[in-house]
C-alpha cells in the first residue's frame, strides 16, 4: 500500500482547498476534467428536497455548466443515467485516510470532500496538494497539519520551528500559539487539536480535561488571527462545555456527551461532528478501534450517543457526518451508515439526514459557495444512486458512479454487484 508521504509531495505548489475544481497547471493531462453530459437524471435538489425530474447535467473545466431539460450539447461525451437519482457529494469531516487505496475507497463510499483529522506530520497537506494537482483521484481535503497534542513527536521534524517541541511536553499558552502559527504559516485549512481524553483508544479518561480552558482559548484566538477554525476533540460533557465556550467550531465524537452541554452547544453555535458510526464499529471484531477497554464500554456509549443524537436534534444543535476512519483494509464505517444513523437514532428526516452531509457541511467548513448542492457553477462533485434516497436511504450504501472535481472516480455502473438494496451490514 503506498503512502503519500513522497518526497516528491514536498514539492507542490501549495493549493488552497478554497481553489477546489481549478487544477494547477499540467494536471489535465494527468486526469482529465471532461466534457460530460449525464442525461435522464433525477436531480435532488437538497435544500428543499424537491427532485428534479429528467434533467441534463452538463459537466466542464471540474464545475457543473448546466442543468436543464434539453439535448445535451455538441462535443460532448453524453452518458444516460437511466433515470438514477443524482446527489451532491458527501462529506467526512473526521477523516484519517493515508493512502492512495483511502483516497479510492472514500470516492466508492460517495465521499468526495474531507476534513483531515490528523495524519502523520504534515502528510494531509500533500494529499491535498496532489489530489487537487490531479495525480490521483480522491476527495478535496481541508487539511490539519501537525495534530495538536501533549507530545508531538516525530512530527515535530515537519519544521524546524517546532524541534524544541520533539521531546518535551507541549503546554502553555505560548507554546500552543506557535504550533499553530506553524501549521497556518505552512498551509493548514483547519486545526485539530484535543481537548477531552479517549478512553476507548486507551489515551486517557474520557472525563479529563487533555488541556486548560486558557490553552484551547489561546489556540482558537490563534487561529481565528490567521482566519481559521479548529475542531477539538472531546468525549464528555464537560470537555464539549469547555471547548464551546472558548470558540471551537466543530466538536468530535462526544461518546460521553450529556444535555447540558448540546445546550451550550446549541446556545453558541458549536457544531457536533458525533462520529456514531465508528462508535458502533467499537465491538466489531478487526475494526479499526477494536481494543479490550472500547469493547467494554462499547454498549453504555452506544445508548447514550443514540440518545443524545435525538436530544441534540430536538435542541437544533447543528450536526454534520463523519466516520473517524482510515478507510483500510479493516475499516467497515461508512458514510452512508452515519446517514442512516442520523435518521434511526437522531430521528431526522432523510432529507435533514442528507443535508447533514452535503449543504450544512458545507456551509459549516465555508464552502458552500464551491461544493455541497447540484446548481451551477458549482464543482463537480456528484454522486448517484439507483433509488430514491428520500424513500430508501439505505440505498446511499450503494453509489453508481462517482465525480469528484470534474473528474470521474467511479464509472457508471447500471448493477451493483452482491447487493441488493440492502447492505448486509448497517455500516
Amino acid at each position: 500500500m503506498l503512502l503519500l508521504f513522497l518526497l516528491w509531495g514536498s514539492q507542490l505548489t501549495a493549493q488552497p482547498i478554497h481553489r477546489i475544481g481549478k487544477a494547477m497547471p499540467g494536471a489535465d493531462s494527468i486526469l482529465p476534467q471532461p466534457y460530460l453530459a449525464l442525461t435522464n437524471a433525477n436531480v435532488l435538489d437538497v435544500r428543499t428536497g424537491e427532485i428534479l425530474e429528467n434533467r441534463t447535467v452538463v459537466l466542464q473545466d471540474g464545475l457543473i455548466q448546466s442543468i436543464t431539460t434539453g439535448a445535451p450539447p455538441q462535443g460532448a461525451d453524453v452518458q444516460d443515467v437511466n433515470g438514477y437519482y443524482m446527489l451532491p457529494g458527501f462529506f467526512d469531516g473526521h477523516f484519517h485516510g493515508r493512502t492512495l487505496d483511502a483516497a479510492q475507497f472514500a470516492l466508492e463510499s460517495g465521499v468526495t470532500t474531507v476534513l483531515s483529522a490528523g495524519a502523520y506530520g504534515m502528510q494531509d497537506m500533500t494529499f491535498r496538494d496532489a489530489v487537487t494537482a490531479g495525480y490521483f483521484p480522491g476527495p478535496d481535503m481541508l487539511a490539519a497539519g501537525v495534530f495538536v497534542l501533549r507530545h508531538l513527536g516525530d512530527n515535530a521534524l515537519e519544521d524546524p520551528r517546532l524541534f524544541k517541541f520533539m521531546n518535551v511536553e507541549l503546554e502553555g499558552t505560548d507554546s500552543l500559539r506557535r504550533v499553530v502559527q506553524v501549521n497556518f504559516e505552512r498551509g493548514v485549512d483547519w486545526i485539530k487539536t484535543r481537548v477531552g481524553g479517549n478512553t476507548a483508544a486507551g489515551v486517557a479518561d474520557a472525563y479529563w480535561l487533555y488541556y486548560t480552558e486558557e490553552e484551547v482559548a489561546a489556540m482558537a484566538d490563534e487561529a481565528a488571527r490567521y482566519g481559521g477554525k479548529i475542531q477539538c476533540h472531546i468525549q464528555s460533557g464537560d470537555a464539549a462545555i469547555v471547548a464551546a465556550r472558548v470558540g471551537c467550531a466543530t466538536l468530535e465524537h462526544g461518546q460521553y456527551i450529556n444535555e447540558e452541554a448540546l445546550r451550550v452547544m446549541r446556545e453558541l453555535g458549536t457544531v457536533w461532528t458525533p462520529t456514531y458510526i465508528s462508535t458502533e464499529g467499537f465491538a466489531l471484531p478487526h475494526d479499526d478501534y477494536n481494543t479490550p477497554t472500547a469493547r467494554r464500554v462499547a454498549p453504555w456509549i452506544l445508548e447514550n450517543q443514540r440518545r443524545m443524537l435525538r436530544t441534540a436534534h430536538e435542541l437544533g444543535v447543528t450536526m454534520v457526518t463523519a466516520v473517524d476512519t482510515p478507510y483500510g483494509p479493516e475499516s467497515v464505517a461508512r458514510l452512508a451508515g452515519e446517514i442512516n444513523a442520523f435518521i434511526d437514532y437522531g430521528e431526522m428526516t432523510p432529507l435533514e439526514a442528507i443535508q447533514a452531509a452535503t449543504i450544512t457541511s458545507a456551509e459549516v467548513y465555508g464552502l458552500d459557495g464551491m461544493t455541497g448542492s447540484i446548481e451551477e457553477g458549482k464543482e463537480a462533485d456528484i454522486v448517484l444512486f439507483e433509488r430514491n434516497p428520500l424513500e430508501e436511504p439505505l440505498n446511499l450504501h450503494n453509489a453508481m458512479m462517482v465525480i469528484s472535481n470534474g473528474r470521474i472516480a467511479v464509472p457508471f455502473r447500471s448493477a451493483f454487484p452482491g447487493l441488493n438494496g440492502r447492505p448486509d451490514r448497517s455500516y
